[in-house]
């Protein structure tokens, strides 16, 4: 990283440690938010299987992990497209061309969901056939789990290109209320639903909480950045939802 710095960056100098000291309300702002951000998402992302333990059995969180192992490797080509909108956002924002930043938005987000969409409705149609492939047959619950972590990381996408662009202007403490709303909801849920339903119980906790909070994300991007709110919050909600659908019928078809 240092030798690269050294490239890109001729120019750039060491400081001594009391004149950097003045950026450091600067760094915390905008990174603090960040840490929080990614406290809440592994938090969120792994405390079920500590709820199936306490609540159902050890044996429960087995399908948990299998299904999440599987999906968060389905996920990994939409998130790698998300890297790419940092940068451009931050230009745009330096640059105050606020009309493109919400092009790029737009234009990113159906990206990130065409290849994401594709993915999840693969995994969610032949679920049943990839852990019989995998580890032989018997797994429904394994199949179960990924289907509802699919649905769930689904919902995800429609936020990923949005919790970017706060990053590029700056405003990473609305990805840090985001991360923290869906804790919370997806917490609560959770509590109550594992020790009457179990698996299931986890499952519906997190889509719901997904859902809650990829609707405040998407409101709270739109109001704080000054765009229309229905456009925002409605696109996902057409093509891409009928393509997952369709994605997953053919998928289970061919299953």
């Amino acid at each position: 990283g240092l030798w690269q710095l050294r490239r890109a960056v001729p120019r750039f100098r060491w400081e001594t440690p009391r004149r950097s000291a003045a950026h450091l309300r600067e760094a915390v702002r905008f990174g603090g938010p960040m840490q929080l951000t990614n406290l809440f998402a592994v938090l969120h992302i792994q405390f079920d299987k500590f709820l199936l333990a306490r609540f159902v059995a050890l044996a429960a969180v087995t399908p948990y992990e299998l299904g999440l192992r599987v999906v968060t490797a389905a996920a990994a080509p939409a998130q790698l497209l998300v890297v790419a909108v940092l940068p451009a956002a931050a230009a745009l924002h330096a640059a105050e061309s606020h009309g493109l930043l919400r092009e790029l938005h737009t234009r990113a987000r159906r990206y990130v969901l065409a290849v994401g969409v594709a993915t999840m409705a693969a995994v969610l149609g032949s679920a049943s056939r990839l852990y019989t492939v995998w580890i032989g047959p018997g797994h429904p619950d394994a199949a179960l789990a990924l289907r509802g972590l699919a649905l769930a990381v689904g919902v995800t996408f429609t936020t990923n290109v949005g919790a970017t662009v706060v990053r590029g202007v700056g405003r990473t403490d609305l990805e840090a209320w985001f991360a923290a709303t869906v804790f919370a909801v997806h917490l609560g849920l959770s509590i109550v639903l594992i020790p009457i339903y179990g698996l299931k119980g986890a499952l519906i906790a997190i889509l719901a909480a997904n859902v809650i909070g990829a609707a405040f994300s998407l409101w709270l991007l739109a109001t704080r950045l000054g765009w229309a709110r229905a456009p925002v919050l409605l696109e996902p909600l057409g093509i891409p939802l009928l393509a997952l659908a369709v994605g997953a019928a053919v998928s289970l078809a061919l299953d």
